[in-house]
């Protein structure tokens, strides 16, 4: 078992509170960037005076807006892992076991739900909004940087010799 520290976050619109273990959004991106490369540009004729040579040309705009995409993708990819994360990182009182069971039976067959309790808990009833998944998200990566609590303070106490 690891001995990182494991923080809590509370859903204001649920108030419901997670277990959040610290969670390094650069080595998820890194994973998924590998896994997932991002579009080669498309190649272009440039024709240099003594002959023709092929380049890649990173200003077609179908390029720029798949790249965008891409990048959007990967994104939303990190996100979704930083939450299977934390939600794997439950553990389950008798009367959550209970809510998921409750839950399980209104749905019934009407939708394709996880295997995984912990899973379902989490994201049919402790999650929030979007914005709070988003700053769980935020929270749980802000755990994994061992200088982000310097810099925030660091931040806060700035004090400038800028008068207002």
């Amino acid at each position: 078992m690891s001995n990182r520290p494991f923080k809590t976050f509370t859903f204001k619109s649920t108030g419901v509170t997670v277990i959040v273990p610290p969670v390094s959004v650069i080595n998820l991106q890194n994973k998924f960037m590998r896994n997932y490369p991002p579009p080669p540009p498309p190649m272009v004729e440039v024709d240099m005076g003594d002959g023709v040579e092929l380049q890649e040309n990173t200003s077609d705009p179908a390029w720029i807006e798949e790249l965008k995409n891409h990048q959007n993708e990967i994104g939303l990819k990190v996100m979704q892992a930083v939450n299977l994360r934390v939600a794997f990182r439950q553990v389950l009182t008798d009367d959550q076991k209970k809510e998921v069971e409750s839950f399980r039976q209104m749905i019934g067959d009407t939708e394709e739900l996880p295997d995984d309790d912990r899973l379902l808990w989490f994201d049919e009833i402790a999650s929030g909004d979007d914005v709070e998944l988003g700053e769980l998200a935020q929270f749980a990566s802000g755990l994994g940087d061992p200088q982000a609590e310097g810099v925030n303070l660091e931040v806060n106490n700035f004090r400038s010799a800028v008068q207002k």
